[in-house]
């Protein structure tokens, strides 16, 4: 799988594409990110190269709005048991 740090992330928000939020097993959301002419799904990590996680979806859509701007695509897989 491919990541990308939200540091990384922040520097590249004008590219983004498409972004993938997904529930866990756990409760918690992880986004996935598409950069403009790539195909492929990057892991949003933090510093430490573990995924970021969100316990609440609307604090997640908050930040996102905030720090990167102008809305692409997002999709929001739940978890199914």
């Amino acid at each position: 799988m491919n990541t990308i740090t939200e540091t990384e992330l922040v520097r590249l928000a004008q590219f983004v594409k498409r972004i993938r939020i997904e529930e866990t097993a756990e409760e918690k959301y992880r986004t996935y990110i598409t950069i403009q002419k790539e195909d492929h799904e990057q892991l949003v990590i933090t510093q430490r190269k573990s995924p970021r996680e969100w316990a609440s979806l609307d604090r997640l859509v908050k930040h996102i709005r905030t720090t990167y701007g102008v809305l692409p695509t997002i999709t929001l897989s739940l978890y199914d048991q």
